[in-house]
């Protein structure tokens, strides 16, 4: 009946397993967390871009002729500039640069043709735009 350091032992077992468990856990929620919080970054860059879009729509409404000149919007949330780059027949290629105020860029590079008022081609990344 020597029951002892039978206890003890189980007793370490149990706690470690319980900090392995908490310290995955909180792992999990730390990971969670700043995932969450680059899809709201990523959702307000998308956000930035419609507006500038439509902007840009509605000055093509209004001017009614291309637009040869660098626009830049500026938002709640940060500013678009967009940069005219080439035109091939009816299209008119932009360069789009969306920065959040909290340092966040896209690059993006949209064919708008100009009779239609709508995007033809969109292309975003480090290189778009050929």
């Amino acid at each position: 009946m020597n029951e002892r350091g039978f206890i003890y032992p189980i007793v370490l077992m149990v706690c470690f397993l319980v900090v392995i468990f908490v310290a995955f856990q909180i792992h999990q929620f730390v990971m969670d967390k700043k995932l969450l919080k680059e899809q709201v970054h990523h959702l307000k860059v998308d956000s930035l871009l419609h507006l500038a879009y439509a902007d840009v729509q509605a000055i093509l409404a209004e001017k009614g002729h291309q637009l040869n000149e660098k626009l830049s919007f500026s938002y709640e949330d940060g500013e678009v500039t967009l940069t005219f780059r080439e035109e091939i027949d009816d299209l008119q290629q932009f360069m789009i640069v969306a920065q959040l105020y909290s340092g966040e860029t896209r690059r993006a590079w949209m064919y708008i043709n100009i009779e239609q008022r709508q995007i033809e081609i969109y292309e975003e990344g480090t290189t778009g735009g050929a």
